[in-house]
């Protein structure tokens, strides 16, 4: 059997299946008997368990029966099927899973948020009343072409990254007008609009490292998979009500549209996302990587604890001019940063290297001293709450439970 060429670059009916799909095609298959596995983003139907031949691998959504009436298509790949006479009945449940659309398995209660291609909306599923989140792409407005873009890019890395730093993403569907993505429910928002919420410009060390731990472990996780995220911001990380401990939101990483492949090391590649938020190497034209990741981190991190970004009253031309330009710097007046521990200076110094094979990585800004505390307190192994009514907190006014400037 083949795989589909190409997958992060296939148009709208091209993109592969998610999490959603594969609980419905397993409820339709499951009536006849068949034992059902997932592998990646395909579904893989068995006659019975332990059987080395699967009956049949599926892996998109879109099936046509072959004139020789022995293969199902599915997006142009052909996959011949063991047992012909119920071809019909294999088309018939392949197609039925899907076919029904968003309101056949949730319904949407309300807006919660909107951005410059999407809206997002609170919601919950038809049988089990389970809360989510419903993003709403506008495939037919005036920003369809951009989001007709970033929508199967982020589709494609959603189907396989499974980190609980990142926003998990559980189902997907398309019509001629939108496109919907249906995800865990990051009930606090955005860092800022939680910041905005709280009327506050900064955030106390401790909070600060709660979040940059969190940041870290995403883009470790990610790197680790091959993806470069290009769109760390206040706007891509996300909180969510924390039942075991109001006190501590939940935080993940969110916004895969603008990712790319780690094979990507054109400079050109990396001109994305807002201007003040690109790398010094892309400035300047070098190899690129993962690094814009770290750098963005950075950026990030000075503007949590310092109070504003540190590029913000700079226009594009000084903007490139100074990253572009062989020793420029970023500066730390005293006055915001006379509050900063040695240690929390050191880390965002660090992040924010102009030479990208200086710049900390990763795995060295997990270790550093500045994220022992929240590195003792999480728990990996414990995976996020599930969010139900009950313990819905959407006008919570509460980051950390305080809004002093530093600890």
């Amino acid at each position: 059997m083949g795989e589909p060429a190409n997958e992060g670059d296939g148009y709208l009916h091209e993109l592969p299946i998610v999490e959603g799909l594969v609980k419905r095609l397993r409820a339709a298959f499951g009536r006849r008997n068949y034992w059902c596995r997932t592998f990646g983003a395909s579904v893989e139907l068995y006659n019975r368990r332990g059987d080395v031949v699967p009956r049949l691998r599926v892996v998109a959504p879109d099936v046509e029966i072959g004139v020789d009436n022995k293969t199902l298509i599915l997006d142009g790949l052909a996959l011949e099927v063991h047992d012909v006479a119920m071809m019909s009945d294999w088309r018939y449940w392949l197609v039925s899973a899907n076919e029904h659309g968003l309101s056949k398995y949730y319904t949407l209660q309300r807006e919660i948020s909107r951005g410059q291609y999407s809206k997002v909306f609170l919601a919950s599923t038809v049988s089990t009343n389970d809360i989510v989140a419903v993003r709403v792409l506008d495939l037919k407005g005036s920003k369809a072409k951009e989001a007709a873009i970033l929508l199967p890019r982020e589709v494609h890395f959603l189907r396989f990254v499974r980190s609980p730093f990142v926003v998990r993403a559980y189902d997907f569907f398309v019509d001629k007008d939108s496109a919907q993505i249906v995800a865990e429910l990051m009930d606090y928002g955005s860092i800022r609009s939680m910041m905005m919420k709280e009327g506050v410009q900064s955030l106390t060390e401790r909070q600060v490292a709660w979040i940059m731990f969190h940041v870290l472990s995403a883009l470790r996780d990610l790197h680790g998979l091959g993806v470069i995220h290009r769109n760390v911001s206040l706007y891509s990380v996300l909180m969510q009500y924390n039942p075991g401990d109001p006190e501590t939101p939940i935080v993940k990483l969110a916004d895969l549209g603008l990712a790319c492949s780690s094979t990507n090391t054109r400079a050109e590649d990396f001109v994305v996302g807002a201007l003040v938020n690109i790398a010094p190497e892309v400035f300047r034209k070098q190899k690129c990587g993962k690094e814009v990741d770290l750098w963005a981190s950075g950026l990030l991190c000075y503007h949590l604890l310092a109070g504003h970004h540190p590029l913000e009253k700079m226009d594009s031309a000084q903007i490139a001019f100074e990253l572009g330009t062989q020793g420029g710097r970023i500066s730390y007046k005293e006055q915001e940063w006379a509050g900063v521990s040695r240690a929390g200076r050191d880390f965002t110094e660090a992040l924010l290297e102009f030479e990208q094979a200086k710049r900390m990585n990763t795995e060295a800004a997990l270790a550093h001293s500045f994220l022992a505390e929240p590195a003792q307190r999480f728990n990996h192994t414990i995976p996020a709450p599930a969010i139900g009514p009950e313990n819905l907190n959407l006008q919570a006014g509460t980051l950390f439970g305080q809004s002093s400037r530093h600890s």
